[in-house]
């Protein structure tokens, strides 16, 4: 009586092997999901940072190539005012701006210039330099040092080619209108394949013309 008695009672309060395994199997799927969502997120999360992080590159050095190349050919004047001048003299030839490239590189990827940086009338090759330049090589933008050639070694990176490719470095004068010149950079993250940014641009230089 007892026995017969109990039976559905504890069939009542437990689960059936069947109930156990299909709850499990629930379970599991609904973690899996949820890890497949978190993994998935994550990586999106990481793609957007890396994004924003080669946008803000390209950003600064736009700004930097800008501010520099439209100062090219800049002379201040014997007095206190300064003044644009259309010529000056860059190592013994009348040139503003000298666009090459480094051997291996393409041609338009190298820009040399000069300007009076510290207001004193002239153009000097004594430190600190008054002659810059940016050229493109071995996937990094370099600075000029000590007034090298486009073809020298020694430039300086300005960027780190462990977390940022430059895929493309290209000056050229603008056909028209008064002195220009366009500039296309592309960045491409080294850490995260398929990341890239790429912006084109112009630059206003009144004082420089192609040498």
């Amino acid at each position: 009586m007892n026995a017969s008695w109990s039976a559905p009672v504890l069939r009542r309060n437990g689960f059936t092997l069947v109930e156990l395994m299909l709850s499990v199997a629930i379970g599991a799927a609904f973690l899996t999901s949820a890890i497949t969502f978190m993994l998935t997120l994550g990586h999106s999360m990481y793609q957007i940072q890396q994004q924003l992080t080669l946008e803000s590159e390209l950003r600064l050095l736009t700004q930097t190539l800008t501010l520099q190349l439209s100062r090219a050919g800049y002379v201040a004047s014997s007095h206190d005012t300064s003044t644009l001048v259309n010529q000056l003299a860059l190592n013994g030839t009348l040139a503003n701006i000298h666009v090459g490239h480094h051997p291996n590189a393409p041609q338009h990827s190298c820009v040399l210039f000069a300007y009076d940086k510290n207001k004193d009338g002239a153009i000097s090759l004594a430190s600190p330099s008054e002659h810059f330049g940016f050229r493109l090589n071995n996937k990094a933008l370099e600075f000029r040092v000590a007034g090298k050639s486009c073809e020298a070694s020694g430039w300086h990176d300005i960027t780190d080619t462990r977390k940022t490719y430059v895929s493309a470095f290209e000056i050229k004068p603008k056909q028209a209108g008064q002195p220009a010149w366009v500039v296309t950079l592309t960045l491409q993250s080294a850490q995260q394949a398929g990341l890239t940014s790429s912006r084109t641009f112009l630059i206003s230089a009144t004082n420089a013309h192609p040498s």
